[in-house]
């Protein structure tokens, strides 16, 4: 599931709204995250400038879905 937005903050706050959604829809065995630098503050080419903080908070919310089963793979 993609960011949905140009800003850290709305594009946040979008793709968390579906992905809990999905989350609580689906019940996922295991979650997945391909997981790239372009998002990350600092980065030109996303323009996203999502900092670790955030990066670590979005990855602890995921660990209460697929009984903590979440595999962070870099692309």
């Amino acid at each position: 599931m993609p960011l949905l937005s140009p800003t850290p903050n709305s594009s946040i706050s979008k793709s968390c709204t579906l992905c809990i959604e999905f989350l609580f829809q689906y019940e996922p065995d295991l979650i997945i995250v391909s997981a790239g630098y372009d998002a990350a503050i600092g980065c030109l080419e996303g323009e996203m400038d999502i900092t670790p903080a955030c990066y670590a908070h979005l990855l602890n919310s995921l660990t209460g879905f697929a009984q903590g089963k979440v595999a962070v793979i870099l692309e």
